[in-house]
């Protein structure tokens, strides 16, 4: 039963990790092109990783929250 849970908590994991990254690629992209075409600054890769930090420290939260 154990190793059951685990396996389902890895696969649930994998499958909502390709989602948020592929979800973060699109946004990136999307704000690319609007960038050059407004003449916005440019996102800094210091700015990603304290959003993705942000990100797992949240959903960190949620799997103690819910176990």
């Amino acid at each position: 039963m154990r190793d059951r849970d685990q396996a389902r908590a890895v696969l649930w994991g994998a499958v909502l990790g390709a989602l948020f990254g592929s979800l973060a690629a699109v946004l990136y992209r999307r704000s690319r092109r609007q960038g050059r075409a407004t003449g916005a600054k440019p996102i800094r890769t210091q700015q990603l990783v304290r959003l993705g930090a942000a990100v797992v420290a949240v959903l960190r939260q949620f799997a103690e929250l819910i176990s």
